[in-house]
């Protein structure tokens, strides 16, 4: 869980650069000639970094839910040891 908590973190690092990135391009004085370019590849990137924290974020739910069905269960269990 400690790795999947890093990697989100990672991300959100790659995201806030890519933001800054995109805020640079969008406020110069004297854009590149392909900035139009440059900007969809950077709002490209971003769609991506952000698709990957929702998929990373759907996984980290998902083992937190089987580790708390888990605990459950196994409590039911050790319930159901004691009355017989």
């Amino acid at each position: 869980m400690q790795s999947s908590v890093a990697e989100l973190n990672a991300l959100f690092e790659i995201l806030d650069v890519c933001k800054n990135d995109l805020h640079v391009l969008l406020t110069q004085d004297h854009p590149p000639a392909d900035l139009l370019k440059r900007i969809e590849q950077e709002r490209s990137t971003m769609d991506d970094i952000e698709y990957l924290i929702t998929d990373l974020k759907a996984q980290m739910a998902c083992k937190e839910i089987h580790r708390y069905m888990m605990d459950e269960y196994s409590m039911m269990h050790q319930m159901k040891r004691m009355r017989v």
